[in-house]
């Protein structure tokens, strides 16, 4: 079942291994705009794949229906529709936190650069990381008429040149040793955008050097009087209770201790596909890790930020303009995970109708699951006729799943709490 969770949640794949050259630059907040109330949309996971990567036909939407949930068949519909989002929405920066390739295709990297550059010279800050997909990555490719054929990934330095315009201009602190940088977002408030990727197939972690450039930078903040948020693909807390090995960054508790010595109270992720949000126990710190742009229900965050440092977020799903696309993607997600779940087992313990009813309750949990939506009403799911045969049949690691979801009484599309040292 793990297994199963695991295929559904993300795909496995390779991070980066080469290194930016490091930026010495330090942030002139003499220099910088005076917002009194900011807006910052966060996303993450968009996967885009350029359209000059598919040739259109069953193999291709064969291949899209095997997957976690990915609307690749609309990408470009969607990615369009969030950039036209924005522009109407006028925030004053979109943060995009990693896996924004599908599997880090070169050409997709390029065509997205150039859909992002819309929002920049719209006067629209911009700024991104890379997410475990997105570099020197092994499994990017061309999807062809019957097969598909290798292309060209992107290393630390290429990904760097691409989105020189959202985030990696020479004016913000670059780590050395990893592609993490500073970015200020107004005079007051600074964005920390780390990249923890590893090289192995999912997890990340950051180096010991990173580690204290990161907090030579909070010090250079604290001093300054500057509120800072952070950002990064993995998770610094779990958000599930089964699904967190490769998700959450190694060595988090590390992580976590630092943040909240230098009074970081909000941190972004992605990476493991769900809206959540954690809060630590160990002191007012939240991860909130949005969901992926390209699955439904194709969310994401919205922070606003006021003159006295009240915080307030809130998701939105994109608005397509397009006549029941809402619909379509929940339809789709719901079919996806409920074949994987028909798929994803070889038992006797279910006839082939007992196994519908457990699939068919598996995917209404992960639509609910997947939304960040608040289990409001535990004992509707829990007298479905395929929760109940788990039971029954004491189907012990899918049970467990469908009660880590049942128990998930908060709401975590939205949040608000003030930012205050």
């Amino acid at each position: 079942m793990k297994r199963l969770l695991l295929i559904l949640l993300a795909t496995i794949l390779v991070g980066c291994t080469q290194k930016p050259a490091d930026h010495v630059a330090t942030i002139d907040t003499n220099i910088q705009t005076d917002i009194k109330d900011l807006r910052i949309v966060f996303a993450s996971d968009l996967h885009y794949l350029s359209p000059e990567l598919i040739t259109e036909g069953a193999f291709f939407e064969s291949s899209v229906r095997k997957g976690d949930g990915k609307m690749l068949l609309d990408m470009e519909l969607i990615t369009d529709a969030f950039i036209n989002n924005m522009l109407a929405l006028k925030p004053n920066a979109v943060v995009l936190t990693g896996d924004i390739t599908l599997n880090g295709e070169r050409k997709s990297h390029e065509d997205l650069a150039a859909k992002l550059n819309i929002l920049t010279d719209a006067g629209i800050q911009v700024l991104v990381t890379a997410g475990n997909h997105d570099l020197n990555n092994p499994n990017a490719r061309r999807y062809n008429e019957d097969s598909v054929s290798k292309v060209e990934s992107v290393d630390s330095l290429t990904f760097a040149r691409i989105y020189e315009n959202q985030g990696f201009a020479p004016s913000n602190p670059m780590d050395k040793d990893s592609l993490s940088y500073v970015a200020p977002l107004s005079k007051d408030v600074w964005l920390f955008m780390m990249e923890a990727n590893t090289g192995d197939l999912l997890s990340g972690e950051l180096s010991d050097e990173t580690y204290a450039w990161l907090e030579g930078q909070l010090i250079e903040a604290k001093k300054n009087n500057i509120t800072p948020l952070f950002a990064m693909h993995h998770n610094i807390m779990n958000h599930s209770q089964l699904i967190y090995e490769g998700f959450t960054v190694n060595n988090a508790p590390r992580l976590r201790k630092l943040l909240i010595e230098y009074n970081v109270k909000l941190a972004f992720s992605g990476h493991i596909h769900t809206q959540s949000i954690s809060k630590t126990s160990e002191g007012e710190l939240y991860d909130i890790a949005s969901g992926a742009l390209s699955v439904y229900p194709l969310q994401f965050g919205v922070l606003d930020i006021d003159q006295d440092l009240n915080a307030n977020y809130k998701t939105q799903s994109i608005n397509t303009g397009v006549e029941g696309f809402d619909k379509k993607a929940e339809t789709f997600f719901y079919e996806l995970a409920f074949d994987k779940r028909l798929r994803g087992w070889d038992t006797e313990y279910f006839t082939e109708a007992e196994k519908e009813e457990v699939a068919h309750t598996f995917a209404l949990l992960n639509l609910e699951y997947f939304a960040g939506r608040a289990i409001t009403d535990p004992e509707y799911f829990r007298n479905l006729t395929g929760y109940k045969l788990v039971v029954e049949r004491e189907f012990e690691m899918t049970l467990e799943y469908f009660d880590s979801i049942l128990e998930e009484t908060r709401d975590s599309r939205q949040l608000s709490i003030n930012l205050k040292q």
